[in-house]
């Protein structure tokens, strides 16, 4: 049996059939060591064995001849193989656990694939890797960015960076600039838009930041950050419906955002309801005490109910938190000159100047305060670069006509109440400072016009305007311009 090899014929149950072979499987087995070649699938092994098997029944021979390869290959015994091979198509359960360590083994790591042959007819590829490793090796290696990318997202950066680094600073018309400069496809972001829409806020051109705004909001309705701006340009706006709109959508974003609060208090303040609009800014203070803003538009709030002590609580409150937050010191600002403590308005709207030197507004209250304190000069120089800022800024072309005629230069200050005239021909206060310039010049039918027209904007103020009227003869007396 030795040198026939292996002739063994079994049934498909895995029992021996051959009588003459008897007791000699077990010692086979445990006489060489298993070989190191990886065995054959027990598949292809219970077919050849069938097969064998079906052609010694037929032919009445007790022993085959079956050789697994080639004999230059074999590394053991033809016995041992022999066991191997038997112990092979043998069930899981009857296995013996040496032979089933080496075919693990053999199948899992020690080699990529076997090549088996069977009487060197038949051949087998086997693959032993594990879909991890095949994917690793059939993908490609990842592609590195090239210098030309490398180099293209650099310069964004660095274009982003030179842009909010001088929004930061308050340099408006910088940050616009580079903001614009921007490839349209990250110009046209939501992030970018806002911080545009900022921008144009910090230098109180409301109208192109409420455009921003809407686009903003148009790529990403579902933004929370810088709404809180966005309801103040509102506000500024007198956009009610806007507002109110904004303020439902805020509601279901998000419950938990200072911003949402924010927002719902300036509608409420744009609707004159002002103590129900203090509860919503303390409120978002309470979400987040650190939130700037909400202190501020309490403050402003106060303002409004003419509470000054809680107001200055409230600006001050913010300053701590932010000392470069220009609208508290702003909003000091207006309470002291409510007051008529000119000296400190003038020194803390200063301060919020040297913080956003480019915001028209801060100018014009800073020349109304040195106007009121009988500085005309320089408040005839800090309303002229106001004006410069914003040419379409009424305010400061008013105080500018109102200084110049303080200082006798009644043609400069008509010619400034004309052009302020075409800017707002709706507003009283406009002809009423006409018909004063007028007076002083002597064109008294001119002054009696204007001082009518004034009457027929703002019947409201009839007695003081027909006092005007009835002192237009008498031109020894100073004008009051306290009512500005």
């Amino acid at each position: 049996i030795g040198s026939l090899g292996f002739g063994v014929v079994r049934s498909l149950d895995g029992e021996n059939t051959d009588p003459l072979l008897g007791n000699l499987l077990t010692p086979v087995t445990h006489a060489v060591a298993p070989s190191r070649e990886m065995p054959a699938p027990a598949s292809a092994t219970r077919r050849v064995t069938r097969s064998a098997a079906a052609t010694a029944s037929s032919t009445g021979v007790g022993s085959i001849n079956l050789a697994l390869g080639s004999g230059s290959e074999r590394t053991g015994s033809g016995g041992s193989n022999d066991a191997m091979s038997m112990e092979e198509d043998l069930p899981p359960h009857k296995k013996k656990p040496h032979l089933q360590q080496n075919v693990l083994s053999g199948s899992l790591g020690a080699r990529q694939s076997q090549n088996w042959q069977i009487g060197g007819s038949s051949s087998w590829s086997v693959s032993c890797q594990s879909p991890r490793v095949q994917h690793e090796q059939t993908s490609s290696a990842p592609m590195l960015p090239s210098a030309a990318d490398t180099s293209e997202l650099c310069a964004l950066f660095r274009q982003l960076a030179k842009a909010y680094r001088h929004l930061c600073m308050y340099r408006s018309h910088e940050a616009i600039t580079a903001f614009t400069d921007l490839p349209k496809c990250q110009h046209n972001t939501g992030w970018v838009l806002a911080q545009l829409a900022t921008a144009h806020f910090n230098m109180a051109q409301h109208r192109q930041a409420e455009q921003a705004f809407r686009r903003c909001r148009q790529l990403e309705p579902h933004r929370v950050r810088g709404m809180e701006i966005y309801s103040t340009v509102l506000w500024f706006l007198k956009r009610e419906h806007e507002l109110c709109y904004l303020a439902q959508e805020m509601v279901a974003l998000d419950r938990q955002a200072p911003q949402t609060w924010c927002v719902l208090g300036n509608c409420f303040s744009l609707q004159r309801e002002f103590e129900t609009a203090i509860k919503f800014f303390h409120r978002a203070i309470q979400v987040d005490p650190t939130f700037t803003y909400a202190y501020t538009l309490a403050g402003h709030e106060h303002v409004s109910n003419e509470d000054f002590e809680k107001a200055t609580a409230s600006f001050r409150d913010a300053l701590r938190y932010d000392q470069r937050h220009y609208n508290a010191w702003y909003g000091l600002g207006t309470i002291y000159l409510k007051q008529e403590k000119y000296q400190l308005a003038e020194y803390h709207f200063r301060r919020a100047l040297e913080i956003n030197p480019r915001n028209s507004v801060l100018h014009c209250y800073r020349g109304m305060a040195l106007l009121s304190n009988h500085t005309f000069d320089e408040a005839i120089a800090v309303l002229q670069k106001a004006k410069e800022m914003d040419p379409a800024n009424p305010l400061a072309r008013l105080r500018k006509a109102m200084a110049l005629s303080h200082v006798e230069r009644n043609a400069e200050a008509l010619q400034e109440l004309v052009a302020l005239q075409h800017l707002a021909p709706r507003e009283s206060t406009v002809y009423v400072q006409m018909g004063k310039v007028q007076k002083k010049l002597g064109r008294l039918h001119e002054a009696l016009s204007s001082f009518n027209q004034a009457l027929d904007l703002d019947p409201k103020s009839a007695n003081m305007i027909k006092a005007h009227i009835d002192r237009l003869q008498m031109s020894d007396l100073n004008e009051d311009d306290s009512m500005l």
